[in-house]
């Protein structure tokens, strides 16, 4: 009876560990379907009197057995709406055999904004998240395009950015597009907010606040 009790006593032990072992795989594929390695080669042009941008877009996406194809979307150039909307759309086909997809976009202009969504043959989909053509751009060459394209640089007063230090949440007075760099220029986050972002994985130090709303670069320094 006590080896019964023994030997039960092991069979419970062994599937916990398979489950836990299960959920820390599980966990480690929480990104699996995002694009990586994204490169944005492109060259500054004149265009029309003004300064403009156009390269080549390019990244790996993960796929598995299941995945049936892919959708890349992509919005106008040039995009300065709060709200994206997606334009462009372009299928993939997953022919590949070493289960990475690898994704090359001529002729994109800065600007863009772009994410993918998977059909698996289950009928199910799953969307990445969405990434920014300018992430990948110079804050250098932006400042350029940026005084090409007639965007206002103005200092926020308060009433769009406000940061608060005690629980180290920004917050925006309404929905906008947003980037921070640090003083390297490294792009620390790029994306819309729509009420607050928690900056409490940041690194102490000062950090520089682009927000577009209405066709004027809103910009904020804050001290971590």
């Amino acid at each position: 009876m006590k080896a019964l009790h023994i030997f039960t006593l092991a069979t419970l032990l062994l599937s916990l560990s398979a489950r836990a072992n299960s959920d820390n795989n599980d966990n480690t594929n929480d990104n699996i379907y995002e694009p990586f390695n994204i490169k944005y080669e492109y060259t500054l042009i004149e265009k029309n009197g003004h300064k403009d941008c156009i390269g080549t877009l390019s990244f790996s996406l993960n796929i598995t057995d299941e995945t049936n194809y892919i959708i890349l979307q992509r919005t106008i150039p040039h995009y300065k709406k709060d709200d994206i909307h997606f334009k462009y759309k372009r299928r993939i086909d997953c022919t590949s055999t070493d289960n990475i997809v690898n994704v090359s976009i001529d002729n994109v202009y800065w600007g863009t904004y772009f994410n993918v969504i998977f059909f698996f043959k289950n009928k199910e989909t799953t969307k990445s998240s969405t990434h920014h053509t300018d992430t990948y751009i110079s804050q250098a060459d932006l400042d350029i395009l940026n005084d090409g394209m007639g965007v206002d640089d103005i200092k926020d007063d308060g009433s769009l950015i406000t940061y608060n230090p005690e629980n180290k949440t920004l917050s925006v007075s309404h929905p906008v597009n947003c980037e921070i760099y640090d003083l390297l220029g490294r792009v620390l986050f790029t994306g819309a907010i729509e009420d607050c972002i928690s900056l409490s994985g940041f690194n102490a130090g000062l950090i520089i606040v682009h927000c577009l709303d209405n066709n004027r670069k809103i910009v904020k320094k804050i001290k971590l």
